[in-house]
Formats: C-alpha cells, structure tokens, sequence
C-alpha cells in the first residue's frame, strides 16, 4: 500500500532505504545547454493530486560537487508520476549528478538511484536473467553484469553498496534485492534492474514406502514411494548408480540393492534421501517324499509324508487344499488317500508350496494255502502246497514262523513235519501270511530181507527168506515185482530163481520195500513125473522159451493168481512167446498123451 505524501515526514523517517530503491527519473541523461522535461516515477509513495505546478521544484535538484541545477517546475501528472522541466546550462561540467528529492523540513535527502548523465551517455547496466533466482541453504547464485571494453562494476544489495564486489560476476549467497552499476570507458554510470535473490528450502526426502530396511520374497514385487510436494521432480539410485528413466514419485523394484532417490523442488533445491535396503531373500525347499517309497500305503496301516527339515521353518501340510489342523511339522502320517501338499515357510517369511502328491490306499493280497494231496503221509512222499496266484504276486515261505530259505515262490513241495505259512506280497509291497497248513509225515518201517541159508542152489531146492520184526507189521512177498500169492508171512521160502522183495507196512498204513535179494537157480528143470523126458530153457527168459521133449505139446502159461494168460493147443515146434507178458514168476502147465506135468518159469524184465 503506497503512503499519501503528507506523511511523507513519518514515512521517510521510518524506510528510508526502501523509499529511495522505488525513485527513478527518465530520461537520466542530457547535454549540457538542453532543455527537457524528466518524469519521476515512485512505486512507494502518492504524489498529492492537485498540486499546482512548480510547488515541489525546490525540492527537486541535482549535483556534481558544488555545481547545483534546479529544475524549472515539477508538475503532478498523477499519484505514481512527477514531471520534472530542466534547463541543462551550457556551462554544466560534464559527468554524472546526484538527483535528490530535498525534504528539508524532514531534513532528509531522496537520492535517486542512478543519478543524472551530462555530456555522457552510459552503458546499460544489465544482470544476465533470470531476474528472480532462489538460493538453496549452504550454496550461491553467480550474477553477471553484461561486459565492455573499460567497463567497471560495482555491486549493490538492498541499494547498499557491496564492499570489494567490484568484478563483472558476483556470488550472491544470501537474499536481497541486486544491483550492479557498470561505467563505461567514457566514465558514465548506469545502475541496472535489481535481480532478487529468496532463501530457497531444501526439501525433505525420505523413503516412506517401506519405512525399514527390508527383506521380500522372490515371487513379490515391492514398489518404492517417496514424499510429493508442489513442484518436485525425482531422481532415483540404486546403489549410487543413477536409474535411467526412473523420476516418478514411485519406483517399482523386483532385485536386491540400496535405493535413494534425490528429490529437487521448484526452486531448483535438491535433497538425497537416506538409502533404503531391499533384499530379495530365497525360497525354502517344498517337497513330498514318502516312507515307503511310493505314493501310497496298505490298507490297515500309514505311510511316512515328509520335507527336507531347515532350522527356523514352519510347515503347514493340507489335504485336497484343507488345512490339517495340527500338521505342523516337516512329517506327516497320512491314514487315508488323498490329495496332500505341503507349504514351507522360512525365517524370512518366504513361502512355498509344493507339487501335490497323491497317496493311494493300496489292497492286502490275499494268503491262502492249497494242499495237492492228503497233508499227512509216509516218510519218503511229498505234499505240494500251493499258494494263491496273482501276476505281480511275490512269495516267501515260512516253517515255524521261519522264513524258508530260497521258497519264493508259488508252489512248496512240503516233505518233513511242520506248520507252513505263506507271505503274498503284492506290487506295492502289501504282504499278508496265510493261515498256517500243517504237515504231519509218518514213520515208514524199515523193510529188509535176511536169508536164512545159500541163495543159490539147484533145482528142487530152496532158502528161506526172513522179513524185519516189528508190531503191527504186514507182509507182502514178491518176485520179479509181483506179488507172491498168498505169501504174507514175515518170512518166505523161496524156491524158484528171480528177484525177491518183501512189502512191509506198519500199523499207520506206511510200506517200505525193501531192496531185492537175489536166488539163482543155475542147472536146467527136468519134470520127472513124465516118462519123457521134458526139458523148459532158457530159465529165466525173457522173449520165448522151450519144452523139448519130442512129442507136440498143449500147454498153458499160469500167474501167480491163477489167471491162464497163454493157452496153445498141439505145439508141435513146443516154443511160446512170452514177451507180452510181465516180469515174474508162472506156472506152465503141459498136457501130453501120459498125462499134465507142470513147469516153472521166471520171466525176466
């Protein structure tokens, strides 16, 4: 607000430095024996309207020394403008006056920046723009006057003059209002336009967004956000290192690093923000292995679920994606199928989920034994005993809760007394042992002969054979491996050439044969109840035998049973095939004209 000129006494008193820096006269400069009219113009006072022309003159004048001019009138053009009418004598000495504003009665003086030129016309003092600058705490501005041959320079601040601030450029490093008045060769002044010079502020810079130091996990993303204000602009650093095209209030980050950003306001002031320290952490190990080697257990029982244990980890295992209450270490015993997974978090808050892993509940294989035969029998036979089948089946056997070395597999030929059991192992590895089948072998009694005398003599002879003792016993004789008819007696006389073995068999039903003894009967059979002479050879045989006699012959071959197996009516060549019969002991029993007669023969196998 400008001040009515009657308080000019009061005003002037109280600011005279800011009165005198909004005086300007223009023109400010004329030759010596030239009139001209000046205007004065104030940016801090009225001028009284209505004054009458030349009332203020005598408070108009300028001066170089002891020369004094006085204006011829002053008029009040209006409340910013004076016109002041000169008369410049032709005596004036040439050079630079002082143009005062005399307040006499207030017994102050108005000088008037820049003065008055006579004869010399200056150089336009100039201040390089920009004509505002701000200057941020602990730095300068540099302000430079426009430059010419034999120009000097002196500084202004605040229309004080700036001691030793004499060169083209100077550094301002407070505020106020600068001026710099150049002369030039011809030694005439010229005071520029101020440039004013404002105390700017730092910004703050600070990293808000993470507020600390940090570490993240590798599959989040972590944006970085600083303060905004009017006017920011923003440079952000990694590391000391300037990121390219990163000057947004916000950086988005994905790796590790110390950030800053550098945050310059409006005026031009830069401040650095403390570093802020983002780590990208590792995730843990997330996956499923079981006790038993394979995804899946057997029924009636668990399998073992685990992941690799780490120090400082927290486990949480699900099953179709339901948490498991409870399951909170790095094992797991599943009871039921299912779909199971398991999610690990480390120390640094990282999680991972592992690949889901689908436990089966596996069947028990049955176990049952079948016996091929009777389960109880005499020493020296077997009983084979089956196992169920199944093509991926594997088998052990087991005899008296023993495994049986080398029985693996379906079938076992039980020959010895004992309970027997069979493990059935499917593909994945469920086993079951069958109900035991029991085996009982019986005692066989030991069957021998001794004979009682030679076992080889002649015809019409004989040795009697003696079989084992034993209660219970039963005896069967045979020769050539058939049974003797009627021979059941512990001993037997025998009296006809061939192989002879004795059958025994204890009272449980078991037989032992017992190994042959052999009677030999060297010399031919000669019948002696004929008057012919008839001769039977070979003896044994095995193929055809012989009667000679020389007479035809009828004949029959008998068993031992009695059952006639050859009959032959008239034979005069007297030879019989025997070779569609068995081994052992016959009878032939030959018709002639004086009468039957019988023969004994031993076929041979």
């Amino acid at each position: 607000m400008k001040i009515v000129l009657q308080l000019l006494v009061i005003c002037c008193l109280a600011f005279p430095a800011k009165a005198q820096q909004f005086l300007s006269i223009n023109p400010n400069f004329a030759n010596s024996g030239q009139s001209l009219n000046t205007t004065v113009t104030s940016e801090f006072f009225y001028f009284t309207q209505g004054s009458s022309p030349g009332q203020f003159w005598q408070d108009f004048y300028m001066y170089q020394g002891n020369y004094i001019i006085f204006p011829n009138f002053v008029n009040v053009v209006d409340d910013d403008h004076l016109e002041v009418s000169w008369s410049i004598p032709t005596a004036a000495p040439s050079g630079n006056y002082e143009v005062v504003w005399d307040i006499s009665f207030g017994g102050y003086l108005f000088p008037i920046p820049g003065g008055f030129n006579i004869n010399c016309i200056p150089t336009q003092g100039v201040i390089a723009p920009p004509s505002i600058r701000y200057i941020c705490p602990g730095s300068s501005t540099i302000l430079t006057a426009n430059a010419g041959t034999g120009f000097t320079y002196q500084w202004y601040k605040n229309n004080a003059l700036i001691q030793g601030a004499t060169l083209q450029s100077y550094s301002a490093t407070s505020s106020g209002s600068y001026q710099v008045r150049i002369t030039n060769a011809q030694g005439c002044p010229d005071l520029s336009d101020p440039v004013n010079v404002y105390n700017a502020s730092v910004p703050n810079a600070i990293i808000s967004s993470p507020s600390t130091n940090i570490m993240v996990c590798p599959n989040q993303i972590v944006t970085l956000g600083t303060n905004s204000g009017f006017g920011y602009t923003y440079q952000w650093f990694k590391s000391g290192v300037l990121l390219n095209g990163s000057t947004s209030q916000f950086l988005t980050i994905s790796d590790s690093g110390s950030y800053t950003v550098r945050i310059t306001n409006n005026q031009g002031c830069s401040n650095t923000s403390q570093p802020r320290v983002i780590t990208w952490a590792s995730l843990p190990v997330a996956s499923i292995t079981t006790s038993t080697g394979n995804p899946g257990f057997c029924s009636g029982s668990t399998v073992g679920l685990s992941t690799p244990p780490t120090a400082g980890n927290t486990y949480k295992w699900y099953k179709y994606g339901n948490l498991i209450a409870g399951a909170t270490s790095s094992t797991y015993q599943a009871s039921t199928a299912g779909k199971y997974k398991v999610v690990v978090t480390n120390s640094t808050g990282c999680s991972k989920t592992s690949v889901p892993l689908t436990i089966s509940l596996y069947p028990i294989p049955p176990a049952t034994i079948s016996a091929t035969g009777p389960t109880t029998f005499c020493q020296g036979s077997q009983v084979k005993l089956q196992a169920n089948y199944g093509s991926t089946y594997s088998y052990q056997w087991y005899k008296y809760g023993n495994a049986i070395p080398g029985e693996t597999s379906r079938n076992l030929f039980a020959n010895s007394t004992g309970p027997y059991k069979v493990e059935v192992t499917s593909a994945y590895g469920c086993s079951k042992k069958s109900t035991a089948t029991n085996v009982t072998v019986l005692g066989t009694p030991a069957a021998t002969i001794t004979p009682n005398g030679p076992t080889t003599f002649c015809a019409g002879g004989s040795v009697l054979l003696k079989g084992p003792n034993g209660t219970g016993y039963t005896y069967q004789w045979k020769l050539m491996g058939n049974d003797i008819a009627g021979a059941t007696n512990k001993n037997y006389t025998a009296t006809f050439a061939g192989n002879y073995k004795v059958a025994v068999t204890n009272s449980l039903g078991c037989t032992d044969i017992s190994d042959p003894v052999t009677v030999t009967i060297p010399c031919r059979m000669k019948n002696e109840m004929l008057t012919e002479n008839l001769e039977l050879f070979p003896n044994p045989a095995n193929t055809y035998i012989t009667i000679s006699g020389g007479i035809p012959l009828s004949f029959e071959v008998i068993n031992a049973t009695g059952q006639i197996l050859i009959s032959q009516e008239k034979n005069t060549a007297n030879v019989i095939d025997i070779s569609s019969i068995p081994a052992g002991l016959y009878l032939i029993r030959v018709v002639t004209e004086n009468g039957p007669s019988t023969l004994k023969f031993i076929k041979e196998e």
